[in-house]
């Protein structure tokens, strides 16, 4: 409700509708052969449709991580901004990745040598203390040459006014399934530590700040938060029960 305040008192039309669907998830249900059946919002901010979507994806791309040689994790990311940059910062980011993946598969063609392939995904963190986001991209890698290449042309990219090197982390994957969720998970966590200690003797306990998840969900309205790329997704194969 916090959120449909918000939208209101920005005379946002296209978010209010987006989140009384989300508000209205699953507020009906209907039994058919003893079994029970609702209406999904599908919303990108539902965590029930985030989980059902989750678990979906995690099925569709678990065999194609586990055929990956040496799996690697990268995080990219960019200083944190300000609200009124946070979506010229997301553009960036975005499009920084899209070139370096383009560079690299021109040079493949040319060279006859690999195309970089992996998974991303985009998540925009807050920072309660300091007031500013932190938009940053996840990446599932096949290997760490991969992963140190990505790593290179994104610092090229990203001078040392707006990024620093130890912040572009790669770390082999421990739990592909634990990573590929980290990979998959929502565009922002919703619980926050007011005092932004994540240590366990931490008696602060973690709040909703409603205006920041607004403006984090407004930045990223239309974008596609996962995706794949370098390689297709096999055909899912759908059984047909026989008369």
């Amino acid at each position: 409700m916090s959120l449909i305040d918000i939208a209101k008192e920005n005379e946002d039309n296209e978010s209010l509708k987006s989140f009384w669907n989300f508000y209205h998830c699953q507020n009906k249900l209907h039994t058919h052969n003893n079994r029970i059946h609702g209406n999904y919002c599908k919303s990108h901010i539902c965590p029930i449709c985030c989980a059902n979507r989750k678990a979906d994806l995690i099925n569709r791309y678990l065999p194609v991580v586990l055929s990956w040689p040496d799996q690697q994790f990268l995080t990219l990311t960019s200083r944190s901004v300000k609200e009124k940059y946070l979506s010229r910062n997301l553009d960036g980011s975005i499009r920084a990745l899209r070139q370096i993946l383009k560079k690299q598969r021109q040079k493949a063609y040319k060279e006859k040598g690999k195309a970089f392939v992996g998974i991303r995904s985009i998540e925009c963190n807050f920072n309660s203390v300091k007031k500013t986001y932190n938009p940053h991209i996840h990446l599932l890698l096949p290997d760490k040459e991969t992963a140190e290449a990505i790593r290179t042309e994104w610092l090229k990219k990203w001078t040392k006014k707006h990024t620093i090197p130890i912040a572009q982390y790669i770390r082999p994957v421990r739990k592909v399934e634990e990573d590929l969720i980290e990979i998959i998970k929502y565009g922002s966590k919703i619980f926050i530590e007011p005092d932004m200690k994540k240590n366990k003797d931490n008696k602060t306990p973690p709040m909703i700040y409603a205006r920041a998840l607004y403006n984090i969900f407004r930045a990223m309205s239309g974008r596609r938060l996962f995706q794949n790329f370098g390689f297709d997704m096999p055909k899912i194969q759908r059984v047909v029960n026989e008369p």
